[in-house]
């Protein structure tokens, strides 16, 4: 039985698979791993929104704000309907002294 590798199978398959894997990492803390294989992910598909959300927490858990802000920022553009992911793109901003930008995040949620 052959088994199916990543490189030959369909974009979204690639990216769901990048995903899950990105997931079960960042569950089992190893978040430097994680955040590797969301953006790989995100080199399938840029605008897989909870991608970003989910490489946004990982790049916190790995105490990289920086990152964390321009993934959160990135998801909550391709996100408009997700609270969540408004707020904690306002939060971000709020500490970076961006009130105007933050107050509109937190209008939209």
């Amino acid at each position: 039985m052959l088994s199916q590798c990543l490189a030959c199978s369909e974009p979204t398959d690639r990216k769901a698979d990048r995903y899950a894997k990105g997931q079960a990492l960042a569950a089992s803390g190893r978040h430097a791993e994680a955040i590797l294989e969301f953006r790989n992910a995100l080199k399938e598909d840029s605008k897989f929104g909870e991608a970003h959300v989910a490489l946004g927490r990982s790049y916190q858990q790995a105490d990289d704000t920086v990152n964390a802000y321009r993934s959160y920022q990135r998801a909550a553009d391709l996100l408009p309907n997700d609270i969540e992911v408004q707020l904690e793109a306002a939060r971000f901003l709020l500490n970076a002294r961006q009130f105007t930008d933050a107050r509109t995040r937190a209008e939209r949620a």
